[in-house]
């Protein structure tokens, strides 16, 4: 489980297509089955590409990587990678 704070910037290329890029702090908590990434503190950063369907809606697929760079534990920095689907809808 994690939480996170990101800065990013959506690229609308053309009316459909749709890529973000996007980077920001987040505190990670592996529980008792998780992956060990040697530090709660770490940066998560990543992309995503999509079509935009609606006015107010989009599908993207994402790529996202999680590491703190041997910034919070000088031996130990694994990291860890997530590929995602999304589909976002606007409210207002």
């Amino acid at each position: 489980m994690y939480t996170w704070l990101a800065g990013a910037l959506d690229v609308h290329v053309g009316e459909y297509l749709v890529a973000n890029v996007n980077s920001g702090p987040a505190f990670y908590f592996p529980g008792d089955a998780g992956k060990r990434l040697g530090s709660f503190a770490v940066l998560r950063s990543g992309f995503e590409i999509g079509l935009r369907l609606a006015k107010r809606a989009r599908t993207t697929v994402s790529f996202h990587h999680m590491s703190h760079g041997k910034l919070m534990n000088q031996t130990s920095n694994p990291g860890t990678e997530t590929v995602g689907f999304s589909f976002w809808w606007t409210v207002s």
